[in-house]
């Protein structure tokens, strides 16, 4: 899957793709553009897994570990790419 902005953006797993892909230029001694390169950012899954947590510690989890918070995060961010990709 590529970012659609170029090349390097290619992922081989499915995390949603980049999640704030850029395309960004190379300049020469001259001040010319001579290249663009695809900067795929973080991935869309890598965003949600931040949101969830964020959202996990707005409520009570005193009886749980941070690792417990963690995997809840992630498995919240692959629900969300699930329910994302059922909807589009």
């Amino acid at each position: 899957m590529g970012c659609g902005l170029g090349r390097g953006c290619e992922v081989s797993t499915n995390d949603g793709g980049p999640a704030f892909p850029a395309l960004v230029s190379g300049t020469n001694e001259n001040g010319g553009v001579v290249s663009f390169t695809c900067t795929p950012g973080m991935s869309l899954r890598d965003w949600f897994i931040g949101q969830a947590i964020v959202a996990i510690y707005q409520t009570d989890r005193t009886k749980f570990t941070y690792a417990e918070d963690a995997e809840d995060a992630v498995r919240l961010a692959d629900a969300m790419l699930v329910a994302r990709n059922t909807h589009t």
